[in-house]
C-alpha cells in the first residue's frame, strides 16, 4: 500500500483549496520536497518480512512491477519500455547482497498548480543520493543535506559546490 502524500492541493473547481504541509517535511502533495514525495508504504507479505521491519531506503513506484515479476519468479522477461524501477524482495528480506538501494532517485514534476503563485508546487526536479537532495527550481539549483536539515530550509550549494 503506497500513499499519494494526500493533504490539500490546488483545486480551481473547488474554490482554490490551500496547499498544505506535511510537518516536519517542506511543502506537500505535488512537490519535490520531502513533504511531497517521502511516503509511507506498507508491505504485507506473510512470514517473509520480520514483524515491525522498518527499511529507511527510498523506494519508487515503479519498482513495484519487477518486484511483482520477481515475487513470481519470472526471469529473463523482455518488455517493450525499459525498465526503471528495481525487485524491492531483497531489500525486504534483508538479502540485500544483490542491488544498491542507495541508489540517487529523480523526481520531476512538470506541472505548476498556481501560475500566479512562485511557490513549492511549480515546475521543478529534484535528484536524492544518499542524504544529499538537489532541487532545481525555474532554473535555480538549491541543495539540502537531509541529515542536517529535514525541512530543506538551508541552501547549502554555496558551501558544496562539489555535491
Amino acid at each position: 500500500m503506497l500513499s499519494d502524500n494526500g493533504g490539500d492541493c490546488i483545486h480551481p473547481e473547488k474554490g482554490g483549496v490551500k496547499h498544505t504541509h506535511n510537518l516536519p517535511l517542506r511543502s506537500g502533495k505535488g512537490s519535490v520536497y520531502e513533504g511531497g514525495i517521502r511516503v509511507p508504504m506498507v508491505v504485507s507479505w506473510g512470514d517473509n518480512i520480520a514483524h515491525g521491519t522498518k527499511i529507511k531506503s527510498p523506494v519508487m513506484a515503479e519498482d513495484i512491477y519487477p518486484t511483482i515479476l520477481d515475487l513470481a519468479g519470472i526471469d529473463n522477461y523482455k518488455t517493450v519500455q525499459k525498465i526503471d524501477g528495481k525487485s524491492l524482495v531483497g531489500l525486504l528480506t534483508g538479502d540485500r547482497s544483490s542491488v544498491d538501494y542507495n541508489r540517487a532517485v529523480l523526481t520531476h514534476f512538470p506541472h505548476q498548480w498556481r501560475p500566479e503563485v512562485n511557490d513549492d508546487i511549480d515546475y521543478m526536479t529534484a535528484l536524492r543520493e544518499g542524504d544529499w537532495k538537489l532541487v532545481v527550481k525555474r532554473g535555480t539549483p538549491y541543495l539540502y543535506n537531509l541529515k542536517d536539515d529535514i525541512h530543506e530550509d538551508k541552501d547549502v550549494a554555496v558551501f558544496y559546490p562539489q555535491q
